[in-house]
């Protein structure tokens, strides 16, 4: 079985032109101060897929990608 990465969080950014979406993902543990962080991760569409995401969600939308 391969390596398998899925994240959920909430579209930040979308960019049409370099077929990127930036997401905010939130930490599921608290860190030292009692806070839960947030991780805001760049991820690259291959092919056409950014099409659907520009077409239908918007900025505040939670998705999940899996790669």
């Amino acid at each position: 079985m391969l390596n398998q990465l899925i994240l959920v969080g909430r579209i930040i950014e979308i960019n049409s032109e370099d077929r990127t979406v930036t997401l905010a993902v939130p930490r599921s543990f608290k860190n030292a101060e009692g806070e839960y962080e947030t991780d805001y991760i760049k991820c690259k569409m291959y092919r056409e897929q950014i099409n659907p995401v520009s077409e239908f969600c918007i900025l505040g939308d939670i998705i999940g990608i899996r790669g």
